[in-house]
């Protein structure tokens, strides 16, 4: 086709994005084509520019979004302020995890000469308008969100369109906003290894809505590690919801209802360092543990790992959560500057070997 062609289609929409606020839904290419009065491959040609610019995201079974113009690139954050949201269970930067988190950002404003603002966002909240309104107060030059609910996901792509945001800990792929967060892949592989080559090829894995953006993490991982090994995870199996339940009857939960029906399992994986609390708070299940019972856990919970069960050491995979922080604000500062970034970061993550898995006899 003609470049001009093609070029002015591009330049068209481009324009289209000057006079939007919010993400707007284009038409199907055959309408759009017709719209413009052009052949649908010019369409789809254009349409596939503006999507690797991030102009353009396509959601699936929802349609094409123009995106609306962002922020402006500027210099460093040097002088600026950037806004940090906490997760909402550990809203308090004393809170274990969400200190260590802090620690780092903290210490690169403190390196890179820019304030940071705590502010608490609602996580029911879905007025967009007066956090906008708050980001105008506090004067921020970008924003970084812990942990986030899908409840607040109106929010935060709102405040994508107007300044740089980096979510941490868990992924919202195709929205406008960039991710920092563990290697989820790593942290399942190295649990999975470390758990097969104990005999515990069956295990159940606990995690909280299976359908929320972390438990989804979780899921997707699992699958790729089953399947290196040619075997297959069933989430109907070995993965258990437990937000439905009461969680301090959890150990009760296990030992009574979910063992009788899967007498197979004689290992469990946590996907919060958090449920270790009920669960080693009771004490036939801290029996179970010792004798015949395995378990290993993430660190990611309301206390340090090493805290639950004194005198023991719990198996598990920790994270550097100080530098997730550092490069979270790495990442902002290079959006800030209007450079290109991956959608998602990684960052590498650690076995720690402890005395909570036994080999299956």
């Amino acid at each position: 086709m003609p470049p001009v062609i093609y070029d002015a289609i591009v330049q068209k929409l481009e324009v289209r994005r000057g006079g939007i606020k919010e993400p707007l839904r284009l038409p199907v290419e055959r309408d759009l084509a017709k719209d413009l009065n052009v052949g649908r491959d010019t369409i789809r040609r254009a349409l596939a520019e503006l999507e690797r610019s991030g102009a353009v995201i396509r959601r699936r079974g929802k349609g094409t979004y123009l995106q609306p113009i962002r922020y402006t690139p500027r210099g460093s954050l040097k002088g600026t302020t950037v806004g940090f949201i906490p997760p909402w269970w550990a809203d308090s930067t004393s809170a274990w995890f969400t200190s260590n988190v802090f620690e780092g950002v903290a210490r690169w404003a403190d390196e890179h000469k820019c304030r940071i603002s705590v502010l608490h966002a609602d996580r029911h909240s879905h007025d967009a308008q007066l956090w906008m309104a708050r980001a105008a107060e506090n004067e921020l030059a970008g924003v970084i969100w812990v942990h986030p609910e899908t409840e607040q996901l109106p929010v935060i792509e709102h405040t994508a369109c107007y300044l740089p945001s980096v979510v941490l800990g868990r992924s919202y792929l195709g929205r406008g906003f960039h991710h920092v967060m563990p290697d989820y892949n790593k942290v399942v592989s190295l649990i999975d290894s470390h758990l097969v080559s104990k005999g515990h090829k069956d295990y159940t894995v606990i995690g909280t809505g299976i359908l929320a953006a972390y438990s989804q993490n979780w899921l997707s991982a699992l699958e790729r590690a089953f399947e290196r090994r040619d075997a297959i995870f069933d989430p109907k199996q070995h993965y258990l919801d437990i937000k439905p339940f009461a969680r301090e009857k959890l150990a009760k939960l296990l030992m009574e209802f979910y063992e009788p029906v899967h007498p197979e399992v004689s290992a469990y994986v946590l996907t919060s360092s958090s449920y270790l609390l009920p669960l080693i708070a009771d004490a036939e299940f801290r029996a179970k543990l010792e004798k015949n019972l395995s378990i290993v856990t993430f660190d990611y919970g309301i206390y340090p790992v090493e805290t639950y069960w004194p005198g023991h050491s719990i198996a598990h995979v920790a994270c550097n959560w100080p530098q997730v922080g550092r490069k979270a604000m790495d990442v902002l500062e290079q959006l800030y500057l209007g450079l290109d970034m991956p959608e998602v970061m990684f960052e590498p993550v650690e076995f720690k070997e402890g005395s909570t898995i036994h080999s299956k006899a």
